[in-house]
């Protein structure tokens, strides 16, 4: 693997350690997704681990390994169902979010990974402490992307779908109508689609 001998011939230190080592764990990342290898997955983590510690603070490569990372914990979660996973995958987004710019074009995105993922700890744990954080960064996201974005009706439809799990769970009766209004703008935002085909999935790097 031409990834693994970019990682084994920088040394340690070299400017470009973490970078080659957050690709080398995209690599194996995308063969866990192809053939289902757990290996493929564990070995991903592992260098994605090690592409964020030596990294400093403030390095433009910092964000990046944390997401990677992230994504990373979350498939794991996915296939496992271990909590801790789940736990930090959040922290890890929790990061990549305060460590990202405004206005930076990755923003939005991480934004919402960073609301789906507290949606989904919110479905195994049913805190609505999680809800509220879901509604908040998938909201932002949505704001941050514009009009005309690919991801936009996704966004805009989980955004939704996390309205319609805080009226089941507080029965906040506000809760349902704003969830036909955004649900409306996705199907509205989306190509090609009527009002009942609307697309709940989301777009490739985005976590359900």
């Amino acid at each position: 693997m031409n990834k693994q001998k970019a990682v084994d011939l920088t040394p340690d230190g070299h400017p470009d350690k973490p970078g080659r080592l957050t690709n080398l764990g995209n690599a194996f990342q995308a063969h866990f997704y192809q053939r289902g290898s757990l290996g493929g997955l564990e070995n991903a983590i592992l260098n994605q681990k090690k592409a964020v510690y030596p990294t400093a603070e403030g390095h433009p490569h910092k964000s990046v390994c944390l997401s990677n990372l992230g994504m990373a914990l979350l498939a794991r979660f996915d296939r496992l169902g271990s909590l801790e996973d789940l736990e930090d995958a959040i922290l890890n987004m929790k990061k990549v979010v305060y460590l990202t710019p405004d206005g930076h074009l990755d923003k939005p995105g991480r934004l919402s990974n960073l609301g789906n993922a507290f949606h989904i700890r919110f479905e195994h744990l049913i805190s609505p402490e999680d809800l509220e954080n879901a509604i908040l960064n998938k909201q932002k996201a949505i704001v941050f992307t514009p009009d005309g974005h690919p991801n936009k009706p996704s966004r805009l439809s989980n955004l939704g779908n996390a309205h319609l799990a805080r009226f089941n769970c507080l029965d906040n009766l506000e809760d349902p109508k704003r969830a036909i209004l955004i649900q409306q703008r996705a199907v509205a935002l989306t190509p090609g689609r009527s009002f009942g085909q609307a697309s709940m999935a989301l777009q490739p790097g985005e976590c359900v």
